[in-house]
C-alpha cells in the first residue's frame, strides 16, 4: 500500500477516469483525496456526467482507505477549481502526489514520488517533483534523475511547506517587473511571467502558469526522472486545454527503479530544451503568417467574385 497521500482531480470525463483511476487503485493509497469541479450551467447534461464520474470512482474504492472528497455543486473553472483543490489537499497533508484525471501513470511513478519526497524534503532549493519528462531533451548520459527549472504539472508531487504560499492569483510581475528567476532563457522567462500575469488577472483560465511562476521566481528547482513515467490521455474533444498533441510530446512511458544519487545537479540541456517549449520559434511564426495570408487571400477572393465582380 502507498503511504503517500494522493489528490485526484476530476470533472466530467468518465471514459478518461476509467483509464487512469485503475492505476491509482493498484497502488492502494492509505489516503485518497478526490476533488471534482461542479457542472457548468450552460452545458446540458453535464450535471449527470459529473455525478457519474464521482459515483464510479467511489464504487471502485474497495481497499482500506481514508477517503476525503471535495465535490462542488457549482463550476469554478480550471483556474480556481484545480488550484483550490491543491490548496485544500496541502492544508491537510505535509506532502503528497497530485494527479488530474487525464494522467496515466506507470507504477514506478508512485515509488519515484515517494522516494523523492522523502530524500529531498529538507532541501530548500527543491520545491517540485515532476513525473513527465520530455525525452527528446534528455541525453543518454544523463543521471537517473536531475534538476530542471520549469515544473511539469502532468503528474507531480510536493510538500506543504514549499507550496503553501502558492495561489491562483499569484504573479511575480504584479509585485516586481524586474523579477529574476532561475530560468536560463530570457524569452521563455518573459513569456512564462506574462502568461502567469494574464492567468492571475483572469485573462487565461488556468492554474499552472502561476505555479511555475511561483516556483521559478522563488528559485526552487524541479526534480525530473530520466525516464518518462507519465502518459497524458487527455488529448480529445472534451478536454479544456489539450486539443492537439504538442510536437514535443512523445506518448510513451517506462517503469524504472530509482537509486539515490550522491548529488543531484541542474541539467542545463534539459532545462533549456523544456524552456524552449514556452517560446514561439521563428519558423512557427513564419508558418502561422503563411497560413494567415492564404486564409485571408481566400476570403478576399471569395468577396471579390461574390460581391464586387457580381455587381
Amino acid at each position: 500500500m502507498l503511504s503517500v497521500p494522493i489528490l485526484y482531480v476530476v470533472f466530467n470525463r468518465l471514459d478518461t477516469v476509467k483509464k487512469t483511476f485503475p492505476v491509482i487503485k493498484q497502488q492502494k493509497p492509505l489516503k485518497l483525496y478526490i476533488a471534482a469541479d461542479g457542472p457548468r450551467k450552460n452545458k446540458t447534461g453535464e450535471d449527470v456526467e459529473c455525478t457519474d464520474v464521482r459515483n464510479w470512482i467511489l464504487s471502485q474504492i474497495d481497499w482500506n482507505c481514508d477517503v476525503h472528497t471535495l465535490f462542488r455543486e457549482e463550476n469554478l473553472g480550471c483556474k480556481y477549481g484545480v488550484s483550490k483543490a491543491i490548496q485544500w489537499f496541502f492544508q491537510n497533508e505535509e506532502k503528497g502526489i497530485v494527479m488530474e484525471d487525464d494522467i496515466l501513470a506507470t507504477n514506478s511513478f508512485f515509488q519515484y514520488c515517494e522516494k523523492m519526497l522523502d530524500w529531498y524534503q529538507n532541501d530548500e532549493t527543491i520545491g517540485f517533483i515532476s513525473g513527465c519528462t520530455l525525452s527528446k531533451y534528455v541525453e543518454k548520459k544523463s543521471e537517473d534523475y536531475f534538476l530542471s527549472t520549469i515544473p511539469g504539472v502532468w503528474g507531480w508531487a510536493s510538500w506543504n511547506k514549499k507550496i503553501k504560499n502558492y495561489n491562483p492569483d499569484y504573479a511575480s510581475l504584479l509585485n516586481n517587473k524586474k523579477v529574476t528567476t532561475i530560468m536560463l532563457n530570457k524569452r521563455a522567462e518573459k513569456n512564462l511571467l506574462n502568461n502567469s500575469l494574464k492567468s492571475a488577472k483572469g485573462e487565461i483560465d488556468t492554474w499552472d502558469y502561476q505555479m511555475s511562476d511561483y516556483m521559478v521566481s522563488n528559485k526552487m528547482y524541479t526534480i525530473y526522472p530520466k525516464m518518462n513515467l507519465i502518459r497524458n490521455c487527455g488529448f480529445e474533444g472534451k478536454s479544456t486545454h489539450t486539443f492537439g498533441i504538442p510536437s514535443w510530446y512523445k506518448d510513451v512511458s517506462y517503469e524504472f527503479n530509482f537509486i539515490k544519487l550522491d548529488t543531484i545537479k541542474l541539467n542545463k540541456k534539459y532545462a533549456k530544451g523544456y524552456e524552449s517549449t514556452h517560446v514561439i520559434s521563428f519558423f512557427t511564426v513564419i508558418k502561422i503568417s503563411i497560413r494567415s495570408f492564404f486564409k485571408h487571400f481566400r476570403i478576399c477572393r471569395f468577396l471579390y467574385y461574390k460581391v464586387i465582380k457580381k455587381n
